[in-house]
């Protein structure tokens, strides 16, 4: 395996001087198969492909913003349209599961939550994760970054970082869309989604935008809220 353990983690890729790590060495073994190929395009590509997109976009099917969502039962629906269109088999049981052998077990949370029921969620995903014998990783989509950051605090406070994550609909949509630019594909896609031990998803996206046109990248994603 081509991961190197340091710090208590398997390293699996370097993005734009940023280490990134996870605890879990199968997930590792996985993900360092061909992990440096998979975010390390040309920036300059990326611009074309984005332009391409642009020009393409009147023909892609709108995933709703979280403003034009009302209900849990619509909420959910986009989520798993999303799924579906990163390529994951998405079950009703909110299992995703990835051609690379890795489960997603999704959780979906729109509106606000205090941090005792984000503990209680916490604790039930990990329940969850621990009675499925293939290789998983927890995500939790939330609905507003308040949330978020609370949904975080708790994972943390239970010593189950290596576990989980977190990640805004804001952001998961904007993972949509630099699969669909071309930018990703679908084991980046995985690579984003599972545990990584020392940066959150949000951040690390936002690293990818900063480091390709902003400008040009900030205009593009604000069409997905």
């Amino acid at each position: 395996m081509d991961a190197s353990k340091n710090d208590g983690g398997y390293e699996i890729l370097e993005l734009f001087g940023i280490k990134l790590k996870v605890k879990n060495p199968r997930i590792a073994e996985i993900l360092t198969m061909d992990a440096k190929e998979v975010l390390t395009e040309d920036i300059r590509v990326l611009r074309k492909k984005l332009a391409e997109l642009d020009r393409k976009e009147s023909e892609v099917e709108k995933i709703p913003s979280i403003s034009e969502i009302e209900s849990y039962s619509d909420y959910q629906r986009a989520i798993d349209a999303i799924g579906k269109r990163l390529e994951f088999d998405v079950d009703l049981g909110n299992l995703w599961r990835s051609a690379t052998g890795i489960i997603i077990i999704v959780k979906a949370i729109k509106d606000g939550l205090n941090f005792n029921q984000a503990r209680k969620y916490v604790s039930e995903l990990a329940t969850q994760q621990s009675r499925i014998s293939n290789e998983n990783a927890g995500l939790f989509i939330v609905g507003d970054n308040i949330s978020c950051d609370i949904l975080k605090a708790a994972i943390r406070s239970q010593n189950l970082y290596h576990l989980m994550r977190v990640i805004s609909y804001e952001n998961f949509n904007q993972i949509l869309r630099l699969k669909e630019a071309g930018y990703l594909n679908h084991k980046g896609v995985v690579t984003l989604m599972v545990p990584l031990d020392n940066i959150d998803v949000g951040e690390l996206i936002n690293v990818i935008k900063a480091a390709a046109a902003p400008a040009k990248l900030e205009r593009y994603f604000a069409k997905s809220k």
